[in-house]
């Protein structure tokens, strides 16, 4: 199933980032090992869910330094090439959205013409390796909002930005939530200057969590914080400034067919080693 259970507890966090590239750019978080993210997973399974979003597929986090990463840590490709694989296992099976106290809808992307309940996610079976073959999947990953339409008119566009999936506007939103029977739908996927945004008459939030992004960009980071009785509240992460320097692409595209290709060349030295 894509939608994990339900937490219930007398308040949560919610932040936005990137597993695969938290666990790529470690050197920014020094003092936690990468397996100690999936073990608050598995020692705290109540408290602690992982969404999975689209640095955590094979094609985005090869072409965005993860396996590099890895190859730069283990002196043996093959062990490099057996982790790697193995991450993205692991990858596969997280879930892809989480309903929090029955009203509020989390994921990494955003909605889809395909949400037409919550059991359209349910539906979606686990491993998923591939998420371009299941279009509802592909939008919990990669979809974006963004203001066009004609007012009180829900409506989706293809998301030439990203390269796949949609856009979608606030009517959409709105309509989602009443569908759903949710009051807010929270996501990531995108940087916010000041850490989160919100849109669509405060029925969605954008939540980024990770201040001075990759030390190259003056941003600020937050943690959305859900009280027992349903209550959100935002908890700043400042922001501090940085020297000026060329900055790395921050909108993660997906890569054209030549850059899909690079896999078959993975597969080939996996053999060849």
């Amino acid at each position: 199933m894509g939608l994990s259970r339900r937490l219930r507890r007398s308040w949560l966090q919610l932040s936005g980032m990137h597993l695969s590239r938290l666990l790529a750019k470690s050197v920014c978080w020094p003092r936690i090992p990468n397996f100690q993210i999936f073990l608050f997973q598995i020692l705290f399974p109540r408290q602690y869910v992982l969404l999975r979003g689209n640095h955590e597929t094979k094609v985005i986090n090869f072409r965005y330094g993860f396996r590099h990463e890895i190859l730069r840590r283990l002196t043996s490709k093959r062990d490099a090439q057996e982790v790697w694989e193995r991450f993205n296992d692991a990858f596969s099976f997280m879930p892809l959205a989480c309903l929090i106290g029955h009203k509020i809808l989390c994921m990494h992307g955003g909605i889809s013409p395909d949400l037409v309940s919550l059991d359209a996610i349910r539906m979606i079976s686990r491993p998923l390796i591939d998420v371009n073959q299941n279009r509802l999947a592909q939008d919990l990953l990669w979809a974006d909002p963004e203001d066009f339409g004609r007012p009180n008119e829900a409506a989706f566009c293809w998301n030439k930005n990203r390269g796949l999936s949609v856009c979608f506007n606030a009517q959409a939103v709105s309509d989602a939530c009443r569908r759903l029977n949710v009051n807010l739908i929270v996501r990531a996927h995108q940087m916010m200057p000041n850490g989160f945004k919100f849109f669509a008459d405060r029925k969605l939030c954008t939540i980024f969590s990770a201040p001075r992004y990759m030390n190259e960009i003056d941003n600020a980071g937050a943690v959305l914080k859900v009280a027992a009785n349903g209550k959100v509240s935002l908890i700043m992460m400042k922001k501090s400034r940085i020297q000026s320097r060329q900055q790395s692409e921050e909108l993660t595209k997906f890569p054209g067919k030549s850059e899909y290709t690079a896999l078959a060349e993975i597969e080939r030295f996996s053999e060849g080693n």
